[in-house]
């Protein structure tokens, strides 16, 4: 399969598709509710992030190359994106009834734009760390 659209479905399929289904059966209400929206703020930035380095980096010119190269690392990586919508359900609901109850100031809004910026400090460094590997040497890890 073409390494493009094989890019094009693995973001469909990770980035769009599989994990909305599942934060709306494990989050109902996540997506309406207006007191979400720096956590959806942050999840679609993570996202994002997510597709623009998928986009920088490079695919074999087949699935059996790419899990040759490093299998222990493809399998690792297939495990944390089939449970990472479980992962963004528990820290919701860990950001709603756990950590207020602990650290009250925790739960305010400066502590999640703070959140959100070193988020974005973190992005920055993966994509200029992806493309240095494309323009320098090789994307594949």
């Amino acid at each position: 399969m073409n390494p493009s659209l094989r890019k094009l479905l693995y973001i469909l399929l990770w980035y769009i598709i599989y994990p909305n289904v599942l934060l709306l059966i494990l989050t109902p209400g996540i997506y309406s509710n207006p007191e979400n929206l720096v956590f959806l703020f942050v999840l679609l930035l993570s996202y994002l992030l997510g597709i623009i380095d998928t986009i920088i980096r490079p695919f074999s010119d087949s699935i059996e190359e790419d899990f040759s190269t490093n299998p222990i690392y493809s399998i690792i990586l297939l495990i944390v994106f089939f449970f990472n919508p479980a992962f963004i359900a528990l820290a919701f609901y860990e950001s709603k009834n756990l950590i207020p109850t602990v650290l009250p100031f925790w739960n305010h809004i400066i502590i999640s734009i703070i959140g959100a910026i070193l988020l974005i400090l973190g992005g920055i460094i993966l994509v200029i760390g992806r493309y240095q590997l494309k323009k320098f040497g090789t994307g594949v890890l």
